[in-house]
């Protein structure tokens, strides 16, 4: 009985220890992958394939664990911060770009905008969904191995 005691007081002073409220990166059924530390390329925005650039860069989204993150649509590199609510919510706050100009502006223009509109991520396999209100995904990721 006196072990039984010891046993629940340290679990309940391990549970009184662990953070409250910290943002889930490994949603159930992900296989593994993390939205933080993984290099997303992007594959889908908006509902329409995304087939690159004219300029030959990848367009990605690489989240760090410290709530930075960098970007790309294909010619302007993107930086900023996020945030990670609950097991799904995320925000973005202000992205600073470079300020190339781009053959097809309107790519980035609409890459811009989403990073600004969406509010829920999802992780489904070695894709990594985001959406504004859990509605069909603004866009959609693959996880990549990164370039050099």
């Amino acid at each position: 009985m006196k072990h039984v005691l010891i046993v629940c007081l340290a679990i309940a002073a391990f549970a009184a220890c662990t953070p409250k409220n910290t943002p889930m990166t490994k949603p159930a059924g992900t296989g593994g992958l993390s939205v933080t530390g993984t290099y997303w390329k992007l594959i889908e925005l908006n509902g329409q394939p995304f087939t690159g650039s004219d300029m030959g860069k990848p367009a990605f989204l690489q989240l760090a664990a410290d709530g930075k993150m960098s970007a790309s649509a294909g010619c302007n590199n993107m930086m900023g911060t996020y945030k990670l609510d609950g097991p799904t919510g995320i925000s973005f706050g202000s992205v600073a770009s470079t300020r190339m100009a781009c053959p097809d502006m309107e790519k980035e223009q609409a890459f811009s905008a989403m990073l600004s509109e969406v509010n829920t991520y999802a992780i489904n396999g070695n894709q990594l969904m985001l959406a504004r209100n859990r509605m069909a995904p603004a866009a959609r990721f693959e996880a990549a191995p990164q370039p050099r």
